[in-house]
């Protein structure tokens, strides 16, 4: 039920502040910080800062910045364009990472149109670049 739904998620949250209360510079948990509250339909400014903890500790932690691009992008027109550069940022650092463009792919795959255009936009640059990205949302593809 929503009434469940919504009392996990404020758990969830004093949960989560309680660990940041106890060691503020773990990355991972301003990222989870986030998106628990863009879960709990939160006011995007508290949002927005919990995302900039995340991204000024961890800028290029992979599990941080796959979240972050989608919180980013689920909000895309409510967050201020400075979060656009922060999703390029770490659309682009993840791309770069060995092993990880896979992680891309999948994420790429579960986002609307906006956002996939968006996506292609970030790291597509050539026709080799296309060819390649397609081929890998294919492999995402029969992995389903």
């Amino acid at each position: 039920s929503s009434d469940a739904r919504q009392a996990a998620l404020a758990s969830a949250l004093e949960r989560i502040n309680l660990a940041l209360a106890a060691a503020p510079n773990r990355h991972f948990s301003w990222t989870l910080r986030a998106e628990i509250l863009r879960l709990s339909q939160r006011p995007v400014i508290e949002i927005a800062a919990s995302l900039r903890m995340s991204a000024l500790l961890g800028p290029r932690e992979a599990s941080s910045m796959l979240l972050r691009v989608e919180i980013i992008f689920d909000l895309w027109e409510r967050l201020p364009p400075d979060f656009h550069q922060m999703a390029r940022q770490d659309i682009q650092g993840i791309w770069a990472m060995a092993g990880r463009r896979l992680s891309v792919a999948a994420l790429y795959m579960h986002q609307p149109i906006a956002a996939r255009l968006q996506i292609r936009k970030m790291l597509i640059h050539s026709a080799q670049e296309e060819r390649h990205f397609n081929a890998l949302l294919r492999e995402v593809f029969r992995e389903r």
